[in-house]
């Protein structure tokens, strides 16, 4: 097993946050997008609206919400999966349900 492995990199202690995400950051739009094209739907049929435009309280959206992963990558020479691939893979998995 992987995790029993003492060659396995995620074995060592490291002290801090290793921050874990997949490669790349996606917006709101690819997002709602991707799940457009597992739902079935036309992707086209999205219409992105910038966060000042929704009538949400803007101090309550972030200006950045990306992790870190060099500590990942340096430290434990551990790769991110691409971000496209993770969230198809999650949909597809059923693990993911809508009202």
């Amino acid at each position: 097993r992987f995790l029993d492995d003492p060659t396995n990199p995620t074995n060592r202690r490291l002290a801090g946050i290793t921050q874990v995400s997949a490669d790349r950051d996606l917006s709101y739009e690819d997002m709602a997008r991707l799940v457009a094209v597992h739902a079935g739907a036309d992707p086209a049929l999205i219409h992105p609206i910038l966060a000042k435009q929704s009538g949400l309280d803007l101090e309550a959206i972030a200006n950045r919400t990306a992790l870190d992963t060099t500590r990942l990558r340096r430290e434990l020479g551990l790769i991110p999966p691409d971000a496209a691939a993770c969230i198809a893979a999650t949909l597809a998995s059923g693990s993911v349900t809508t009202p």
